[in-house]
């Protein structure tokens, strides 16, 4: 997610199982995950959603486990959302897939199948034969 947002180079970027606003992790969240969750100084300015859009207009695929009792679900379908509303006001609404796979907090076969599918289109690879 860091290097999506943060140097051009990466042509399209996949955050899989982590990505929810911050807020909602607060009250039940804080103590289930370590500092990069709430990195100092950084949520006064940006929320994880931000910092993901922040990619735009290249393309990023966000892949959220629905059952994932680390992330509350309100967080995580308002980062979708949030991302998503970012990359339309940006105009490239279509550069932005948000998923929930009906998993817990896992980065299933499926989903990696699904990330790397996704991955191979956007940067024209041709799959191994």
């Amino acid at each position: 997610m860091f290097l999506t947002a943060l140097d051009e180079r990466i042509r399209a970027g996949c955050v899989a199982g982590f990505m929810s606003t911050t807020r909602p992790m607060l009250r039940q969240h804080i103590d289930t995950h370590s500092w990069v969750h709430f990195l100092p100084g950084l949520h006064r300015h940006l929320d994880w959603p931000d910092l993901a859009a922040l990619a735009a207009p290249r393309d990023l695929l966000v892949l959220q486990c629905a059952r994932d009792r680390l992330f509350p679900v309100a967080g995580m379908r308002a980062a979708v959302d949030k991302i998503a509303a970012i990359y339309g006001k940006a105009g490239v609404a279509s550069s932005f897939v948000g998923r929930f796979h009906d998993v817990p907090h896992i980065f299933s076969r499926a989903m990696q199948d699904e990330a790397f599918a996704w991955l191979d289109r956007k940067l024209n690879h041709t799959p191994p034969m």
